[in-house]
């Protein structure tokens, strides 16, 4: 469910788990265990995955596209068409260096986070979906407050990935990169992200040694 050197970057498993599951359960398997990120919080659309594991290992036969749509409708709200269309550049993005990348096999521990595969334009129309998404659940905020901080946090969760590349490879674009990195270090720890990657990851030493925070 992860690569393991790059927890923060998007691993193209969404539909291709579910067409395992169903080939596991013709085998005649009864039980499946998906080992993924088990010590940080989680973001490039990761509790997704939870949700179509929640709902696949136990029904096969459910209807992927049907179990796409009620969970951008019903985690996102009114943001649901930004958040949307967010998941569907990064699969989009993920699918092109599958092909493109012979590198890039699917394997946990494949190179998928190199500078060029992720070009600063497309980040940038990623967080345009974001602050969008923002601007769709304003409403709540003072009508249903729990509601709003709670969307609010799920949008910003997915908001860690596109601006974290930002930040360690393209900070020579952005005259305000200081603040940038500054905003982001503490929506990581408000968040509760704690790692980058498996084992060595500590982003607080990242935050300290490379963006000098």
């Amino acid at each position: 469910g992860t690569n393991f050197k790059y927890y923060l970057y998007p691993y193209n498993t969404w539909s291709s788990s579910v067409e395992t599951y169903r080939y596991l359960k013709e085998s005649g398997v009864k039980y499946v265990w998906n080992q993924a990120q088990e010590r940080n919080q989680a973001t490039a659309f990761t509790d997704l995955k939870d949700y179509i594991d929640s709902k696949f290992l136990f029904d096969v036969n459910a209807d992927y596209g049907e179990v796409l749509d009620k969970y951008f409708k019903n985690y996102y709200l009114d943001a649901a068409d930004e958040m949307r269309a967010m998941f569907e550049i990064i699969q989009a993005q993920s699918a092109y260096l599958e092909e493109t990348v012979p590198t890039i096999t699917g394997g946990i521990y494949d190179e998928i986070g190199e500078k060029e595969y992720w070009p600063r334009l497309l980040l940038e129309e990623m967080l345009t979906l974001i602050d969008n998404a923002y601007a769709k659940v304003e409403k709540y905020k003072t009508s249903d407050p729990v509601l709003y901080e709670n969307l609010v946090t799920r949008i910003k969760q997915e908001s860690i990935f596109p601006r974290y590349v930002i930040c360690m490879y393209f900070g020579d674009y952005y005259s305000d990169i200081k603040q940038m990195r500054e905003e982001f270090r503490d929506d990581w720890n408000a968040l509760g992200f704690t790692i980058y990657k498996e084992s060595d990851g500590d982003m607080q030493s990242v935050f300290t040694n490379d963006w000098g925070l």
